[in-house]
């Protein structure tokens, strides 16, 4: 089956996309949406752009939408771009990395539901545990790039690794944050994975901190580099 990926550049959509080729499924493009709302209640924000590294390294096509990022109103923006991803690539089905939030599922399995498109979950119930288990397992290279009321800004810039993780189990028992990061408390950008026919390798990043609990590390300049 072609499918479309609901793309982020984030650890979680990027997972999806493994597994679901994984499972066979043919993926046809990256549907990935801008928001202008940097509190969006649907969309990561952080580094969109740079998806076009990311879809280059896949050579997978990418679909690049836009919404204001007012609430319900998103739905419809990110369904009018799936809708043309379908009609591009001849999509049957999409597919999402959200963990455990309803509210994205809710919104997205109504998106397939209007287009005549089947939803694969590839994570639907899996344990935030085990998520980052398959990252370790299967080589991801995964960057913190965003922190949101759960660690302090030191905590940017860092990879997910075993060290990482340990510190953030430590730390998740003080402050109850999710270590799946599915309460919003980290945004995430992958920079290698299996899909990837080239390692993305960032050269510059400018952190921007609202105060220390909440900021993103904006990364300025990043290139493609052969593995």
């Amino acid at each position: 089956m072609k499918i479309g990926v609901l793309y982020s550049g984030g650890k979680d959509s990027t997972l999806a996309a493994f597994l679901a080729k994984k499972q066979g499924y043919e993926l046809c493009c990256l549907i990935v949406m801008k928001s202008a709302n940097p509190h969006s209640y649907l969309f990561d924000t952080s580094n969109i752009d740079l998806v076009e590294l990311q879809s280059e390294s896949m050579q997978i096509p990418l679909v690049f939408g836009h919404t204001s990022g007012k609430k319900e109103e998103e739905v419809e923006d990110l369904k009018n771009f799936v809708e043309i991803a379908k009609k591009n690539y001849g999509i049957k089905g999409l597919v999402m990395g959200a963990l455990t939030s309803d509210y994205k599922k809710r919104r997205i399995e109504k998106v397939g539901k209007d287009l005549g498109l089947k939803i694969i979950s590839p994570l639907d119930g899996l344990k935030a545990e085990k998520s980052l288990d398959y990252l370790a397992e299967n080589n991801f290279e995964v960057v913190i790039v965003g922190i949101a009321n759960a660690l302090d800004s030191s905590w940017l810039g860092r990879k997910l690794n075993k060290k990482f993780l340990e510190e953030l189990e430590a730390t998740n028992k003080k402050n109850n944050s999710h270590i799946g990061f599915e309460g919003g408390e980290f945004e995430t950008f992958v920079t290698d994975c299996p899909l990837f026919e080239k390692r993305i390798r960032l050269l510059e990043g400018k952190r921007v901190i609202s105060d220390d609990h909440n900021g993103v590390l904006k990364i300025v300049k990043a290139t493609l580099e052969n593995k």
